[in-house]
């Protein structure tokens, strides 16, 4: 235990914060609003030691050895400061970003080293949704379908675990008594473990796994590339002052033993996904069920199994996509002899990549605003709501899990197909089932 909250400790973070330029500036509200010390002053800042919650409800009220210490004055917003998520359904659809009503604010800071700074702002992006619906689907289309099938898997397998343990463990983020916080977009989530972490983590190592094993290319290279990715994004979590050491190290070792239980059946798991009849009935099934009434965490209000369910659905409809590639008679397998050669590409190559890429994103874009909005619209007449809202708690699953499924039918399965009717299509993407 010593170990674990010495890893938890929020001082680590600040302190890394410091070493990469980050300088923390008087905050006039939070001064004016509590000065946490004398019997905080050793609290590593961990949320347990002062809030407890009730039972019934999501409301957390002070402990009565708290109350009873008259050196503490708190504030209404406290809660916030502490890291704990506001649990209030206007705010629960990361979509809006918080306009509006954003309980939640950027610690005041100066930025002493801006090649830190930008830096990690890039490597955050790693863990966002804007990447893996712009990268993986670029890798599908223009380099190897092959390498994402399994990355895919894992990543999605990976995060549901880390989703479901942030809604059952419910640690707050690091304090901001201590901690210096620049990103505020996953603010209401609660913090163990870090979910880009996880996506740092597993997406890098079945890549590179999947490409030392297909291409001839130098694994030494592959690995230094891999871990690179992993800790720049998994620094970026410290660096922002949303996760604790803790948090990080928990992601990675969820995207590790999920990818040690995976990488043995690889094989056998994608002839399972592209060849067994059986195989759309199942994935629909199984998602269905650990997007409802097999998430087992309770229902806390905010936006953590609504984006557990963007994984799952999205996963869910690129493989049923990849199944219907072969089941149409679209996909032939052919035997692979030996490693593949790297070469660079002509121009003609990136051009052509350069246009798949653009028809891909427009259309997925196309098909999720139409999805989206039929979508919310449908699902709140069917409940009888007076104007169509996705925010609503009845809306938020549904309608992601239709939206998603069918952009990763679409990713996989039609804009391959526009490829190919536009004269753009890669030659062997029908051909790498195994």
């Amino acid at each position: 235990m010593d170990l674990l909250n010495l890893l938890h400790d929020p001082r680590i973070v600040a302190k890394f914060q410091n070493v990469c330029g980050v300088e923390r500036l008087p905050d006039p509200d939070f001064d004016d609003e509590c000065e946490i010390r004398d019997a905080n002053a050793t609290n590593t800042g961990t949320f347990d030691s002062k809030y407890v919650k009730h039972r019934h409800s999501q409301k957390y009220v002070l402990r009565e050895n708290v109350k009873n210490n008259n050196n503490l004055k708190i504030a209404k917003n406290d809660l916030q400061k502490e890291g704990v998520p506001p649990f209030t359904s206007d705010d629960s659809d990361s979509d809006s970003q918080f306009k509006g009503n954003n309980p939640y604010r950027i610690t005041p800071h100066r930025i002493t080293n801006n090649f830190f700074y930008y830096v990690f702002k890039f490597a955050s992006f790693f863990g966002d949704e804007a990447f893996y619906l712009t990268f993986l689907p670029f890798v599908l289309w223009n380099v190897d379908s092959s390498l994402v099938r399994p990355a895919v898997i894992v990543w999605s397998v990976s995060m549901y675990i880390g989703q479901v343990m942030k809604d059952i463990l419910q640690w707050p983020r690091p304090a901001t008594q201590i901690v210096v916080r620049l990103d505020i977009d996953f603010a209401q989530e609660f913090s163990m473990p870090s979910t880009h972490a996880v996506a740092a983590s597993s997406i890098p190592l079945m890549l590179g796994h999947a490409v030392v094993n297909r291409y001839q290319v130098s694994t030494s290279l592959v690995v230094v590339l891999g871990l690179l990715w992993c800790f720049m994004t998994c620094g970026s979590r410290m660096y922002l002052g949303v996760h604790s050491l803790l948090d990080v190290i928990v992601g990675v070792l969820i995207s590790l033993v999920v990818a040690a239980f995976v990488l043995p059946f690889t094989t056998q798991i994608d002839w399972f996904i592209q060849t067994n009849p059986a195989f759309p009935v199942i994935i629909i099934l199984m998602c269905m069920a650990f997007s409802t009434v097999l998430y087992p965490a309770p229902e806390i209000g905010n936006n953590t199994r609504p984006d557990c369910v963007k994984v799952i659905a999205t996963t869910t409809g690129c493989l049923l996509g990849i199944w219907g590639n072969y089941f149409n008679g679209m996909s032939q397998a052919v035997p692979v002899e030996g490693l593949y050669d790297i070469y660079i590409p002509s121009i003609k190559t990136v051009a052509c990549a350069i246009l798949r890429f653009m028809i891909g994103v427009l259309t997925v874009a196309l098909v999720k605003t139409v999805v989206q909005t039929v979508t919310v619209k449908f699902l709140s007449y069917i409940y009888g709501l007076e104007k169509a809202d996705r925010h609503h708690p009845k809306i938020q699953v549904p309608y992601r899990f239709i939206t998603y499924m069918a952009l990763g039918i679409i990713i996989s399965w039609t804009v391959p197909i526009l490829h190919h009717k536009f004269g753009l299509g890669r030659p062997n993407y029908y051909l790498e089932v195994l």
